[in-house]
């Protein structure tokens, strides 16, 4: 199985607010890094890192920068943008979910569960999407 790492698994390694979290996600990245989980993420990842880095924790476009480099640099994990937009407006009308997550959602092999996101945000759980947390997916890798 493939993995595809949300938005909110990369901040918690950046942010560095809880210890647990941290922790599974250094692990996740150490095992994408290494080859043993096949990892990928999207532009609309990066995009919303950017975002949040900037307006809601107040990193500088230095800061930015770095931490958005760190992620594409990243050994073995890829950045992959498919997005099926019909899907996505379908998920969008029928749950209460935002859109950035539909779109995520929509992606094909992500649909056909060939690829399980990786996330906290339980709203892909609504989506009939694979999710797992950090943990999870280097116990499902085995």
């Amino acid at each position: 199985m493939r993995y595809f790492v949300d938005t909110n698994v990369f901040l918690r390694v950046l942010i560095r607010e809880d210890e647990r979290m941290l922790r599974d996600g250094a692990a996740l990245f150490s095992a994408i890094r290494g080859g043993t989980l096949a990892g990928y993420t999207s532009g609309l990842v990066l995009s919303e890192i950017n975002w949040t880095l900037a307006s809601f924790y107040g990193f500088g476009r230095s800061e930015v920068l770095r931490a958005l480099r760190g992620i594409v640099a990243t050994a073995n994990l890829r950045v992959v943008d498919a997005v099926d937009a019909p899907v996505a407006l379908d998920l969008f009308e029928r749950h209460r979910v935002k859109w950035v997550d539909c779109l995520i959602a929509s992606a094909p092999d992500i649909q056909s569960g060939a690829t399980a996101v990786v996330s906290y945000d339980r709203d892909f759980d609504r989506l009939g999407v694979p999710r797992l947390e950090p943990a999870a997916a280097l116990d499902d890798r085995g």
